[in-house]
């Protein structure tokens, strides 16, 4: 793999990097005509230095034939073991396999991508997900998820192990930084990367969209909006047609460099298929030595795989060549093989295939023949592997079918979260009403998590989606290389969360340190405001007014006289009231800055328990010496108590600029 240098390529030529948000008072109106362009995926990104955004827009009819054109990568997998590993193990999961295709698809969407420092990548797939976090610069490798995760399994002492790996080296290969990266896996919902990953939603003032203005609606495709030097927003749209044609020209391009090779194909897919992940399951966690082969017998097929060179067995590595084959052979039931070709010049290249045939048919260049008893290479159906040792003598080991079904009868782990809350996992929020178009809000999310893929969005950028009556969103305030498991899975958090697939409501965990994703991914009715530098929705349209509520905390108490100690290293906790007892957490100070992070005039802002709520103030004069308030309502907030109380049913703060 190839590590990166100091510098990167950003794979978002329109996005801008800026630095922090200097002043909250600037406004970031986007015409109407550039917001709402038609049915499609929309991409904005703010450009800190100018304030100004720019627009990208995908059409609807570009994501659909999208669809056609998806194609997994070929990738191969290879030890980490020059790397110093951290483990972790967190309980377990209760589905491996959704678990394996969280980590699967995690490698393979990674894999070849540059990523900057703090850019972070994740695959949610049902209850599960799987993620990485580079601290430094990074060039995403199949091979290094494939055997963290293996590392992870070994480690936990099973497949369906939550955990991570913090991977990080003194020494990388030769004229490369060292890496520093976590892998790991987790249930849906859960923290990872050092952090929440919540969205915020756009609002009419200081850094918005305006919906009022048509030019963000130019008909069916994708849309790319910013703001140049001159403080002027450029869009940049691309038709649906064209997107078509793009990922038709994308498709066959990468059809071509695939190394498969098909010979005929069976009468029994399902023999075929069970074959197949067999194979992969024995293999997968060992290292398996040159030219020591395995392979698996059921009734008429057989699956094989042939390292040429030392290999780390992998499942995931396994069943994603053989869905290769499928591809480029046009059948789940096709002979044929992939093969890996190792890299020029490089020894700890992979060079190994991977395939399936008839039973009774040639694999694996390099015959045993005359070496051994040919019987031993078919003694029922199950596993094999054969070795030559330094005698050139062939041994053969056998595992019948039957253990081999005792060993997946064996292999469901117990959860250790058979119940959870998915509201309390992130910031879900359900606002704003219900959907009457399953079909269409549907296609919407889905649209969103295609034209998203491998974009790479800068710090506070903006992608969105409308369908006839219906938008879909996401909003990333850190860098984020786009991933479709992302937000299908954030939608399906939504969907749980506000016990509906059609109710609207937003998804959003934010980032607790420098180190963290800050992503929110949600939907609303077309022509609805959405994305908010707060992290807070915005006061619905339709009802025009909050509901508010008084805010809960680890004790349970929230009356509105109840003392608060302010936060340690502010000024002295007094009493047993000190955060970790009020709130479940150490509180943090966040009245820094005048516009970032102020509660004004004394006060202190908490993240609520779990961290999925937002901020909240708690205000004291006099530095911390009178009592912290809840804010309850407008008079509880007044101004010579610290400010103005604002929030809805279920976001309340005291002081809006939290």
């Amino acid at each position: 793999m190839k590590w990166l240098t100091a510098a990167f390529v950003s794979l978002l030529a329109a996005a801008a990097l800026g630095v922090p948000l200097i002043s909250t008072a600037a406004q970031l109106a986007i015409p109407s005509h550039l917001l709402d362009q038609g049915d499609g995926v929309y991409i904005a990104t703010l450009n800190d230095n100018t304030g100004k955004i720019h627009v990208n827009f995908t059409s609807k009819e570009v994501l659909v034939a999208k669809d056609a054109a998806l194609v997994i990568e070929n990738v191969t997998p290879e030890s980490i073991v020059t790397l110093e590993e951290d483990l972790y193990c967190d309980g377990a999961s209760k589905n491996e396999h959704d678990l394996k295709w969280a980590n699967e698809k995690l490698g393979q969407e990674t894999n070849g991508v540059q990523y900057p420092r703090q850019t972070w990548a994740w695959v949610h797939n049902g209850m599960e997900t799987s993620f990485l976090c580079p601290y430094v610069g990074w060039e995403g490798d199949y091979s290094v998820i494939s055997a963290a995760h293996n590392a992870i399994s070994k480690g936990c002492k099973t497949e369906a192990s939550y955990g991570w790996v913090h991977l990080h080296g003194e020494e990388g290969p030769v004229g490369y930084l060292p890496p520093d990266f976590a892998v790991g896996r987790t249930w849906r919902g859960n923290t990872f990367c050092n952090g929440n990953f919540a969205p915020p939603m756009l609002d009419q003032g200081g850094h918005s969209l305006d919906h009022r203005y048509t030019s963000l609606d130019q008909g069916n495709g994708l849309y790319i909006a910013s703001f140049n030097d001159a403080g002027k927003i450029n869009v940049t749209f691309t038709s649906k047609a064209v997107l078509v044609a793009n990922a038709l020209v994308e498709k066959s391009n990468e059809e071509a460099e695939w190394d498969f090779h098909c010979s005929g194909i069976s009468k029994n897919a399902y023999d075929l298929n069970w074959a197949n992940e067999q194979l992969g399951k024995n293999a997968h966690g060992v290292l398996w030595p040159a030219n020591n082969w395995g392979w698996v017998h059921n009734e008429g097929e057989t699956a094989f795989f042939c390292p040429y060179r030392p290999w780390d067995g992998d499942f995931t590595t396994v069943m994603v060549w053989n869905r290769n084959i499928d591809k480029g052979c046009r059948s789940k039931a096709s002979y044929g093989h992939f093969h890996k070709e190792p890299q020029p010049g490089w020894s700890g290249s992979p060079d190994f295939s991977i395939g399936r045939t008839w039973r009774g048919s040639h694999f694996c260049t390099g015959s045993f023949t005359g070496q051994v008893d040919q019987d031993k290479f078919d003694q029922g159906d199950g596993f094999y592997n054969a070795s030559l040792d330094n005698a050139g003598k062939v041994n053969i080991t056998f595992t019948l079918k039957a253990v081999l079904l005792a060993r997946d009868a064996l292999s469901e782990v117990p959860a250790t979260k058979i119940i959870r809350d998915l509201q309390k996992r992130d910031g879900v929020e359900c606002v704003d009403g219900e959907s009457k178009s399953k079909e269409d809000l549907d296609w919407a999310n889905m649209a969103m998590a295609k034209g998203i893929e491998g974009q790479r969005l800068s710090p506070r950028s903006w992608a969105w989606i409308h369908n006839n009556k219906e938008t879909s969103y996401l909003c990333a305030y850190r860098p984020w290389h786009g991933s479709h498991n992302t937000v299908v899975e954030y939608h399906t958090i939504i969907s749980n969360g506000c016990q509906s697939q059609t109710k609207y409501g937003y998804n959003h965990h934010a980032a607790r340190n420098e180190a963290d994703i800050n992503l929110s991914v949600g939907r609303t009715w077309r022509g609805n405001k959405f994305c908010d530098k707060h992290f807070r929705p915005p006061p619905s349209v339709k009802s025009g007014q909050y509901q508010e509520r008084e805010i809960a905390t680890a004790t349970g108490s929230g009356s509105f006289g109840d003392r608060r100690d302010p936060p340690n290293g502010v000024s002295s906790p007094s009493g047993p009231n000190t955060p970790n007892t009020i709130f479940g957490r150490a509180a943090e100070k966040c009245n820094d800055g005048p516009d970032r992070y102020g509660c004004s005039r004394g006060g202190y802002c908490w993240r609520n328990c779990g961290w999925f709520a937002g901020s909240w103030c708690w205000l004291s004069n006099d530095g911390g010496d009178k009592n912290w308030k809840t804010c309850k309502d407008n008079e509880d907030c007044s101004y010579e108590k610290g400010g103005t109380c604002c929030g809805n049913i279920n976001n309340h703060v005291c002081n809006c600029s939290c």
